[in-house]
C-alpha cells in the first residue's frame, strides 16, 4: 500500500459573525462543536487542541456551521470548509495545524483508482 498526498491546508477556528480575524492560541476556555469521534478532521483536532472543552458535537458541517452562526459554540474546521459558510468568521491560528488529505492505495492502482487519483491530484 502506498499513500498519495492530495491536499493540505490550514485548520480555521470559525466563530459567530465579526470580530478578529485571528484566533487565540488556547482554546481551553472556549466553547466548541467538534465532530464525532473516529472522524478524521476529529482526530487531528484532538492532536492539535488536546486541551480544548467540547460542549457539542455534531456530524454534520452544515449542523455545525449552524451552531456557530447561533453563537453557541466555536468550530475547528479546514479553511475550505469554513469558507462554504460566509455568515461565519474564519479566524487564522498563528501557527495553524495542517489538514492533510491523502488516499491510500495499492502501489499498482486498478486503471479507475489512477484516473480519481490524477483527477485530484
Amino acid at each position: 500500500m502506498v499513500t498519495t498526498p492530495l491536499a493540505c491546508e490550514e485548520l480555521v477556528l470559525a466563530t459567530a459573525p465579526g470580530g478578529s480575524r485571528s484566533a487565540p492560541g488556547d482554546l481551553s476556555g472556549l466553547s466548541l462543536v467538534d465532530f464525532p469521534a473516529g472522524w478524521a478532521i476529529r482526530e487531528v483536532v484532538d492532536r492539535a487542541f488536546a486541551d480544548r472543552r467540547v460542549s457539542l458535537e455534531a456530524d454534520d458541517l452544515t449542523a455545525a456551521a449552524s451552531l456557530v452562526r447561533a453563537g453557541l459554540a466555536a468550530c475547528v474546521l479546514p479553511a475550505s470548509a469554513a469558507a462554504r459558510f460566509p455568515e461565519v468568521t474564519a479566524r487564522r491560528f498563528a501557527a495553524p495545524p495542517l489538514w492533510q488529505l491523502a488516499a491510500t492505495h495499492r502501489e499498482e492502482p486498478p486503471a479507475p483508482v489512477a484516473a480519481v487519483l490524477a483527477h485530484l491530484g
